[in-house]
Parts: C-alpha cells; sequence; structure tokens
C-alpha cells in the first residue's frame, strides 16, 4: 500500500476541521507545509 499523500491528508483535515483552518491559516500555513515536506 503506497503511503498517503502529504498533501491530500492536509486537505482532508482542511474539510474535516475548517474552524481550525480558519483560526490559525495564516500563521501556521507555511510553518505546517514545511513541516510535511
Amino acid at each position: 500500500m503506497p503511503p498517503p499523500n502529504k498533501f491530500l491528508m492536509v486537505r482532508m483535515m482542511a474539510v474535516q476541521h475548517p474552524q481550525l483552518v480558519d483560526a490559525e491559516a495564516e500563521e501556521v500555513s507555511q510553518e505546517g507545509y514545511n513541516a510535511l515536506l
């Protein structure tokens, strides 16, 4: 089984927890993507 796509996982998290994403998107987005890479 191939590893899940990291960006797809982020996308799913955004769908499941939109309020969290909206609340912290500006500060965390760049940091979060860098951590996933």
